[in-house]
């Protein structure tokens, strides 16, 4: 725990957005992970970013808000953040002192106190007329909730299902109080999963497109600036392959140790690059990889790798928007990122080769949805094996999976209103 507060004094140091009470304001909670996206003007939530676009015209400021502990400087997200690490590091610090001389037990359930507080404290000066949050935390919420405001979690991933117990478990037990008053997800099995988890309590769950999806079919869509001469949409290579890699593997989750020996590619994936030079392998890192000091050597790899194999790119891969490299790839591989859902809305089969997603693993069931209608085959690995696989791409996409993307803004907007309606105060 010390290493981590070592890690943020710099940032604590830093000031943050402020606004004047009274005025109509929206706030938007976010990790530095879920911000991982980076334009001109700064960091951003690729779905928090249409969402602020499409409120703004009722004249609704938006005010960003950093988790504790947060790496970014206010000036480096776009619009400002409102930034507690100063009041969190010292919550951690009385916490370490308690447990010597409360116990561990009792200075844990103070922690928690101390931060419904300072977050209490923080809502009662900016009077936000709602919040989204992602993943939001137990504090937020109950502090939301003693002055009658809402929270509205946008969900992280799709398909998520019963089967991912770290999903489970951040509802399954816990107090109503302590979760938001609605969620939004984009896919029927998320939906189903959520109100499975929830029950009867009193808590909403809105289906509605991927806000980011819909934001980058625009053809002036004010966060989608791409270099078309990137070799992404180029490359004369008649297969185009985006992998998606994740932390986790080296040592940070127990289910995913001893797997990948490097704990960023596994050496028959890597073998598998090599074995297929006429394919352009993409390479895409989680936010938390480019982002964490402490995943410098994943960074450092990566580039390595690609130095040495002409048929890598991971720089662009790594940055462009998502659903503009689906829209030019045949094929999407990977450990079990939840990029298997948004390829399958753009016709784009997955393979998966986590070990864990197999019967008897720690994440069984993952994913079982998209297997059963054809977008995720569960693999091996084995070079040879992902070799094949890519053989069994189709070369020509699968247009039965184009949506109507007008209709989906429909759609988006609806819900946003619904949201804004029900939930926001006056």
């Amino acid at each position: 725990m010390l290493a981590v507060v070592g890690n943020v004094l710099v940032a604590a140091s830093r000031s943050g957005q402020r606004t004047e009470s009274g005025k109509k304001c929206i706030l938007y909670s976010a990790s530095d992970a879920n911000r991982g996206h980076h334009g001109p003007d700064g960091y951003f939530s690729p779905i928090f970013e249409p969402i602020q676009e499409y409120y703004k015209p009722a004249s609704y400021k938006a005010i960003n808000l950093g988790y504790p502990l947060s790496y970014y400087h206010s000036s480096e997200v776009k619009g400002g953040a409102i930034l507690l690490n100063r009041k969190a590091i010292a919550i951690i610090l009385t916490e370490l002192v308690e447990k010597i001389t409360l116990g561990k037990s009792m200075a844990a359930q103070r922690k928690s106190n101390r931060r419904v507080l300072m977050l209490r404290d923080l809502l009662s000066k900016l009077r936000p007329n709602l919040i989204f949050a992602f993943q939001a935390t137990p504090e937020l919420c109950k502090a939301a909730h003693e002055l009658n405001m809402a929270v509205v979690e946008p969900m992280h991933g799709m398909h998520l299902s019963l089967e991912d117990k770290i999903f489970r478990n951040t509802i399954s037990g816990v107090e109503t109080k302590a979760l938001p008053n609605a969620y939004l997800a984009y896919d029927d099995r998320t939906c189903a999963t959520l109100s499975e988890l929830l029950g009867d309590r009193p808590i909403a769950v809105f289906r509605m497109p991927h806000p980011w999806h819909v934001e980058c079919q625009k053809p002036n869509s004010f966060l989608v600036d791409v270099k078309r001469s990137s070799v992404i949409f180029s490359s004369s290579r008649p297969v185009k392959v985006l992998v998606t890699l994740q932390w986790g593997y080296a040592g940070e989750r127990n289910s995913l140790s001893n797997i990948i020996p490097n704990g960023v590619m596994h050496p028959s994936f890597e073998q598998a690059i090599v074995e297929n030079p006429d394919v352009l392998w993409l390479l895409r890192m989680h936010p938390v990889q480019l982002m964490a000091r402490g995943y410098r050597t994943h960074r450092h790899y990566v580039q390595s790798f690609s130095k040495r194999h002409l048929n890598v790119e991971w720089q662009d891969a790594s940055t462009f928007p998502l659903p503009a490299i689906l829209a030019n790839v045949q094929g999407h591989i990977t450990m079990t990122s939840g990029t298997t859902g948004e390829a399958a809305i753009f016709g784009v089969p997955t393979l998966l080769l986590c070990p864990t997603l197999k019967p008897g693993g720690a994440h069984s069931g993952w994913f079982s949805e998209l297997a059963d209608d054809g977008w995720a085959e569960f693999g091996e690995l084995q070079s040879g094996y992902i070799t094949n696989w890519i053989s069994r791409l189709p070369t020509a996409r699968n247009e039965s999976q184009r949506k109507d993307w007008k209709e989906e803004h429909r759609k988006l907007a609806m819900t946003l209103d619904r949201v804004l309606e029900t939930y926001g105060s006056a």
